[in-house]
């Protein structure tokens, strides 16, 4: 029998190993598919977080300087971080919407809790944060790939000071479902810090508001001199350092020899203090670690035109860029458009809906006889003296009064709770005593604070609207003005002589004119002497004119802001100037929002 061998193909190494190739390229194929699936997807997610953290830069930015607003509060800024979210290409339909209106009014580091507001829809989750604690991840898990996780340090502020924002995103992948995956989350986040003076505005103690003259701070004499020291929120117990500021640029006619600042004394001295600093005059006093601010050229140091001393000036002058300017002040107690082109403000941003206090009241107390409505005031003679002698004790019952004759007070005369107007002058002498609302029964301003009624008064809020003469002060006389806005019209003003008397001047706490203690339209000096008794505070407001103090010896401090034209103190006492942050008005602070995360 004959064996033939098959015609077919025969089973061979080579030929398994032509088979094996082929599995391995299958592989291989796979592989390198997966591989460019992640390059690609991954490429896509890259610029995913790229996106989203853009987004969530400019919304927690635009939070910040939302806060920046002092009259704004988080639940704007909320909203205007959600509206940056938007504008950024995170997807605008959320269901239900993100809450801004769960956010705390106030914030107190430490103790308002951490509050964050979710939503979402099918690509998107954002989070609001606001406070943002230590311990909030956010600001210990990095948001950039690769970012090692980090600490926390004094740059970073405090929890009421930041504001947080994230986006968690779900993208569907183009090749990925061929390794087995077809979406990709992605979570970046983002925190802005406020600058903690310019979240509540910067806490000026005094600012002069000339804009060409020399000797706008002027100290002389034996000793004399200004400091002003670290500004105390009683809320946090924490401490500005204490700023003065000049907006004179030094130019005027009298500039040749002096500067702006102008110490004239051996032993006279302008200084401002704050936390302990390296460059202290005593060693862990914070004596010149405040900040002195010149528009004038010379700074940093003290040179002219910014500066000229014979004494002490501490710190040097710093230069600023722009000049702060009245606006302040006027756009809160006096907001209208357009204002007097000597002011050279912008008008009030929101005049359309704000009372110009200042303006109604002048109008409403008119220039003679009795404010309107008529109805609501009384005479003061003759029903009562307008000469008291030294054992005379007047009370005048509770009202509106308008004072119709020259006062003469060598006793005390009360005008136990209300509003008062006074059409001539007032001079104490001797033991005279003048007191205003000093009795009120009515505790409680009873309009809404933002209306002006001048026929209401209370407890916390009344007024003394000088119309016309001064009030002069001497001996050992004394003035109690308690939660009183004092008016000087542009014919009047004010000369406190020296002595043992009491001098309380005490803004209202309530009403249109809280924190305001004095409004003087007045370019007549204002004489303040150094007084054994002395209460200031609240906000001074004189600017266009000079305040003089001439000290006795010794320290006097105020609790007291002013904002004037210019001053100048004298003599051999010094006047130190310690504002609270919740009895003054704040200026703009250069600084605003840093990303920190």
């Amino acid at each position: 029998m004959t064996l033939k061998r098959p015609d077919g193909p025969r089973s061979s190494f080579a030929t398994r190993e032509r088979g094996a190739v082929l599995v391995i390229t299958a592989i291989a194929m796979m592989i390198l598919l997966g591989v460019a699936a992640l390059a690609i997807d991954l490429a896509i997610v890259r610029d995913h977080r790229a996106t989203g953290q853009r987004a969530t830069d400019a919304a927690a930015t635009a939070g910040a300087v939302t806060l920046l607003d002092t009259n704004l509060d988080v639940s704007d800024a909320c909203q205007a971080a959600v509206e940056y979210l938007e504008q950024n290409g995170v997807a605008d339909t959320f269901t239900p919407p993100l809450d801004c209106t769960t956010f705390p009014k106030v914030c107190f580091n430490g103790v308002t809790p951490s509050v964050t507001e979710v939503a979402t829809n099918s690509s998107f989750e954002i989070q609001i944060t606001y406070p943002v604690d230590d311990a909030d991840p956010k600001m210990a898990a990095p948001s950039a790939l690769g970012a090692g996780p980090q600490t926390i340090n004094s740059s970073d502020g405090k929890p009421c000071e930041r504001f947080g924002v994230s986006v968690k995103s779900v993208h569907g992948t183009y090749f990925g479902g061929a390794i087995g995956f077809d979406e990709i989350e992605t979570t970046v986040h983002s925190v802005a810090l406020v600058n903690p003076s310019a979240l509540h505005g910067r806490a000026l103690n005094l600012l002069l508001l000339e804009r060409h003259d020399c000797d706008t701070l002027e100290a002389s004499g034996a000793g004399g001199g200004i400091i002003v020291g670290g500004v105390l929120n009683p809320v946090t117990g924490l401490e500005q350092p204490g700023t003065l500021t000049l907006d004179s640029d030094g130019t005027g006619s009298g500039c040749n020899n002096d500067g702006t600042i102008d110490v004239n004394g051996t032993n006279a001295l302008i200084r401002a203090d704050g936390d302990p600093c390296p460059f202290e005059l005593v060693a862990g006093t914070g004596q010149g670690c405040g900040h002195i601010e010149v528009f004038a050229t010379g700074g940093p140091g003290c040179f002219p035109p910014a500066c000229t001393s014979a004494g002490i000036v501490a710190p040097g002058p710093e230069q600023t860029p722009t000049r702060l300017t009245r606006a302040s002040v006027d756009w809160i107690f006096d907001c209208k458009a357009p204002y007097p082109a000597s002011y050279d403000i912008d008008p009030c941003p929101r005049a359309a809906t704000s009372t110009p206090y200042i303006t109604k009241l002048i109008n409403d107390v008119g220039s003679s006889g009795l404010p309107s409505p008529a109805a609501e005031w009384k005479d003061y003679s003759p029903t009562y003296p307008c000469a008291l002698n030294g054992s005379d004790v007047v009370k005048v019952p509770q009202g509106n009064w308008r004072v119709n004759c020259k006062l003469s007070l060598k006793g005390e005369l009360y005008f136990t709770g209300g509003n008062v107007v006074f059409d001539d002058d007032v001079v104490l002498q001797a033991d005279g005593l003048l007191d205003v609302n000093s009795s009120n029964t009515t505790l409680n301003y009873f309009p809404p604070s933002d209306v002006l009624d001048i026929g209401e008064s209370s407890a916390t809020a009344a007024f003394a609207y000088f119309r016309n003469g001064a009030i002069n002060k001497a001996g050992q006389s004394s003035i109690r003005l308690t939660n009183v806005l004092t008016y000087f019209s542009s014919t009047s003003s004010i000369k406190l002589g020296g002595g043992s008397g009491t001098v309380a001047m005490l803004a209202p706490t309530d009403g249109p004119f809280k924190n305001l203690a004095m409004w003087s339209d007045s370019s007549t000096d204002h004489d303040l002497a150094g007084q054994a008794n002395i209460a200031l505070e609240g906000v001074f407001f004189t600017p266009v004119a000079t305040v003089n103090y001439q000290g006795n010896g010794g320290q006097v401090q105020v609790a007291a802001q002013f904002v004037s034209q210019k001053l100048s103190v004298g003599g051999n006492g010094r006047l130190k100037i310690k504002p609270r942050a919740d009895r003054m008005v704040k200026f703009p602070d250069d600084s605003t929002t840093t990303l920190i995360r």
